[in-house]
């Protein structure tokens, strides 16, 4: 049976991922990154959508659309990438602005290009400007990063004036020795988040999480004016008198905010009490349930009948509610323990946008598939784990011959040189043999010689 072992993450702090570009080529480029930064590398924010390949490093050429095509709203007519030479990319850089950066990737990848830049309209921290999917994202499957204005003009300006640009881009995550800590940021009503749970569900089905650290938390905002009344009138899309809040569902429909805040707070009192239990399992079956059954109604006797049937006793769910409900009677007004934990802890994560992904306190970027995130979360141990490997992490590697990791390379290149010195040893060894059979056969002969001599002198 597949172990699955959760703890509950602790208050800290959430970082994107860490990515810079590193300039190989030309001097000139170089030289005027190391004067911006002091570092021969360009920062860099990657998109929250397409398939970073994480724990890789790409290296390649930058390519430049003609002048007409710089945007990359319409597919590209006028632009040749070259196939690149062994653990070689393709690089493209375009502008922002005027279509979907989703768009502009799309006609990249139809080309193909392995990763795309897009130089920004402004400096400033790039961390502080995410690249999100507009809903089309899912038919990307090629990373792309944003870099600040100056730095795209700097590369620019430099292929037009002939020269080649030559760049490497690794995503890493941050590394653990023990266990990869993974945490979710969502809502119940959700349909992103609760498609990749039911996802995630199959995958540890079949995958040995037990080296994996989980937790769900929930997201929700506060009413301000609630507040200034100090929380002491009802509000439809809240509880607790208007500390926790979620927008209407439905619009002019049945549902409310409060609905999906109670079943917020009902998942994760399950979560809590099969955490307890030692079945933590059961939090992905409901959920993936949850999805099929509850999710046009949100009340609570559809999710009791889920929990019930489960294997869980909605008893103690209703328990887990009332003990973190300061007074233990009134969820619509009185203030939640659980939920204000909840709401610290978002205060606390530095996650700047949900549903979202958090492995190793650093925010996942990239598409939301089950196989996509299992190779992330693989990618984060500083050892990786025999069951990622059995289960197709890094299987997809050799079909894309322009991507290596750092370790590969340098298993490589120790390989290359123990072969080489195996060579010289073996040529050096091979050179005296010769030697030592060559002065014997020339000795060999100069006896043979002698003797003959000898044998004609004496007739």
């Amino acid at each position: 049976m597949v172990l699955f072992r959760v703890f509950s993450l602790l208050i800290t702090f959430s970082v994107f991922i860490s990515a810079d570009i590193t300039i190989y080529r030309p001097r000139t480029l170089k030289d005027s990154i190391v004067q911006r930064y002091d570092k021969n590398s360009i920062p860099i924010s990657i998109a929250n959508f397409g398939n970073p390949p994480y724990g890789r490093k790409i290296i390649g050429k930058v390519y430049l659309p003609n002048e007409g095509e710089r945007l990359g709203c319409l597919p590209f007519t006028n632009l040749t990438v070259h196939q690149p030479e062994e653990f070689q990319a393709s690089f493209l850089i375009v502008e922002i602005g005027r279509c979907p950066n989703t768009l502009k990737v799309k006609h990249a990848q139809e080309i193909g290009v392995n990763c795309v830049i897009i130089a920004n309209s402004m400096d400033g921290d790039i961390n502080e400007h995410v690249l999100s999917d507009d809903g089309v994202g899912t038919d990307v499957n090629i990373p792309s990063a944003l870099i600040t204005k100056s730095d795209g003009h700097d590369i620019i300006n430099e292929i037009i004036s002939g020269e080649i640009v030559e760049i490497g881009l690794e995503f890493s995550m941050r590394k653990s020795y023990l266990h990869v800590e993974l945490g979710l940021w969502m809502s119940s009503d959700n349909l992103k988040i609760l498609d990749f749970v039911s996802e995630l569900y199959d995958t540890i089905n079949e995958v040995d999480f037990s080296l994996v650290t989980f937790s769900p938390n929930y997201v929700h905002w506060r009413c301000s004016v609630c507040a200034d009344n100090n929380f002491t009138s009802p509000v439809d899309n809240c509880l607790s008198g208007g500390r926790y809040c979620a927008a209407d569902p439905d619009g002019l429909g049945p549902l409310t905010g409060k609905s999906i805040v109670a079943e917020d707070l009902r998942q994760k009192c399950l979560w809590m009490t099969s955490e307890a239990k030692g079945s933590h399992k059961v939090w992905f079956k409901y959920m993936s349930l949850f999805r099929k059954r509850c999710i046009s109604s949100f009340t609570e006797e559809c999710s009791k009948k889920i929990i019930n049937e489960i294997g869980m006793d909605y008893k103690d769910i209703d328990k887990c509610i009332k003990d973190s409900t300061e007074g233990g009677k009134n969820v619509t007004m009185d203030d939640n323990s659980i939920l204000r934990q909840e709401r610290r802890k978002w205060k606390h994560s530095g996650v700047q946008f949900y549903p979202a992904i958090v492995i190793n306190n650093q925010t996942y970027m990239g598409n939301w598939d089950s196989k996509d995130v299992l190779d992330a979360i693989c990618s984060a141990f500083e050892e990786t784990p025999q069951s990622c490997f059995d289960n197709g992490y890094g299987s997809d590697w050799p079909e894309n011959q322009y991507m290596v990791s750092m370790t590969t390379l340098i298993m490589i290149l120790l390989g290359f040189f123990c072969l080489l010195i195996f060579a010289l040893l073996y040529y050096r060894l091979r050179a005296r043999s010769q030697m030592k059979q060559e002065m014997r056969r020339q000795i060999n002969q100069a006896v043979t010689q002698y003797f003959a001599l000898q044998d004609i002198n004496t007739s």
